[in-house]
């Protein structure tokens, strides 16, 4: 199975390559002995990163590529802890109040690197060997290309006005919520990037479900169940709807919180398919309230109620033609041969909404004369057995591999976090600055750029907005099945 690392080698080349072309180590190199190392390391960089988006295409299905693009994101790596190294040996130079081993180790550094620098050449002239005997396609794009076209002045935060069709489905879950006594439970099942979550998000948000029910609890389940994890989530939700908030009362009981309110409660994302422990689940939410499940599997919306399951199907073309509007050609007026490839890639989408929404945004993104790569691209004709039910991820393959290399690596970060998980806006912009991911223009404000930055990836669907305080939801399809390690 493909590793996420490898994935993101052409992103970390390309910020070694910003390093060493900064004025600091400009600086540097017209003062060293071994000026020349670095310029060769330099070059060979620039050589390989032309080559990188097909190997990191090719590196899916043939694993002596994913290998050597792992022994060169390594390299890559131990230059840059070498320059940082460097750099920080003459931070303020020697202050007097420096140790002597301080001094000692500053000087072990400046003295080690021209060796050191020399076997990192070394190390990648034998890479550069192995890929030239690959016949990698050359990208000529230019450092000016690889940046986010800004034909489109925002991607919106919020993501509600993307929602196209589905009407008559979420009619029938609101007549279930709300009239039919008989079926506490109603699961809705089908492929990934239909848009289970999306229809179970309209009814949830709807103002008579909002008021209809006193108490409503999101619970994200994911492939590890964990009751007590979802007994603590309704309990943590609860209190903080109450008219105690966050002081609320702790240690009630979910069951006393689902038999005493009139509640719903929306387990996304269940896969979990042992009788034992759905019995389990069903037991606890056995208590008057309703129920409603989002799964891609059969079997468990069967387990949960055997009368009655939602299998939501495809888009329909016409609802994903205006979905792919919506994100791809804010104008009213398109030209017919931009509708023509338009039209043509929404078919390849397959009416699944994620893969429209995603290629949409992209699209709108770039140039017209671009839109015609990406119809005949052959990642479209890729198959991919280890995810058999994703006809979603040639899409979003494709969202990846025209995505800036500085959006690759905040996108990579987002990997240390549990997939659906949430996580504060902020928190995550000051991570990203803080790990020099963040590299603004000038006269940019970080913190400005690295929100765009974030609108960039939730407008390209790898992240989702949530409308809950300002959280970003790392979501289970989007970010870890296309990267699993």
């Amino acid at each position: 199975m493909v590793g996420f690392g490898e994935m993101i080698a052409s992103a970390v080349l390309k910020e070694l390559l910003r390093k060493l072309s900064s004025p600091i180590w400009k600086t540097i190199m017209s003062q060293v002995n071994f000026k020349e190392d670095l310029e060769a390391i330099r070059s060979m960089l620039s050589s390989l990163q032309a080559k990188l988006n097909d190997a990191e295409r090719q590196s899916q299905k043939n694993e002596s590529i994913r290998d050597l693009l792992k022994k060169l994101k390594a390299v890559a790596y131990d230059i840059e802890d070498r320059l940082v190294s460097y750099e920080s040996s003459f931070d303020d130079g020697f202050p007097k109040h420096e140790n002597r081993t301080s001094v000692s180790d500053k000087v072990k550094i400046r003295y080690k690197l021209p060796g050191e620098m020399k076997n990192m050449r070394k190390r990648l002239e034998e890479i550069k060997k192995e890929m030239d005997l690959t016949n990698f396609k050359v990208d000529g794009a230019s450092d000016e290309q690889d940046c986010i076209n800004s034909r489109h002045s925002e991607a919106r935060l919020n993501d509600s006005d993307d929602i196209v069709g589905r009407i008559m489905e979420k009619r029938r879950i609101m007549d279930l919520l709300l009239s039919d006594e008989e079926h506490s439970i109603i699961s809705i099942y089908g492929l990934g990037g239909l848009g289970k979550t999306t229809l179970a998000q309209m009814v949830f948000n709807d103002s008579t479900t909002q008021t209809t029910f006193e108490m409503l609890a999101w619970v994200y389940v994911s492939k590890k169940f964990d009751l007590d994890a979802i007994r603590s989530s309704i309990v943590q939700q609860y209190n903080e709807r109450s008219q105690y908030g966050n002081a609320g009362v702790r240690n009630v009981a979910a069951e006393s919180i689902l038999a005493e309110n009139r509640c719903l409660i929306v387990l996304d994302d269940l896969w979990e398919e042992d009788n034992f422990e759905l019995e389990k689940l069903k037991t606890m939410l056995r208590n008057g309230s309703k129920v409603i499940v989002t799964t891609r599997s059969k079997k468990v919306a069967e387990r949960m109620n055997k009368d009655l399951q939602i299998e939501l199907g495809f888009l329909p073309k016409e609802d994903c033609w205006t979905l792919f509007r919506k994100r791809a050609l804010a104008s009213t007026t398109v030209h017919p041969y931009m509708e023509e490839i338009g039209k043509n890639i929404v078919k390849k989408c397959q009416g699944l909404p994620l893969a429209v929404k995603s290629l949409g945004y992209l699209l709108g993104r770039l140039e017209p004369n671009l839109w015609e790569e990406i119809l005949l691209s052959d990642i479209w004709a890729e198959d991919d057995g280890r995810f058999s039910d994703n006809k979603v991820l040639p899409s979003l393959k494709l969202s990846y591999y025209n995505m800036p290399s500085y959006l690759r690596l905040c996108f990579a970060y987002c990997s240390v976090f549990p997939k659906g998980s949430h996580i504060q806006r902020s928190s995550l912009i000051q991570q990203w600055i803080a790990l020099g991911f963040i590299q603004p223009p000038r006269f940019i404000v970080a913190e400005n750029y690295a929100e765009d930055c974030l609108r960039e990836l939730i407008g390209m669907s790898f992240l989702q907005n949530v409308v809950m305080s300002t959280a970003v939801h790392f979501p289970s399809y989007n970010t870890y099945l296309l990267f699993s390690t």
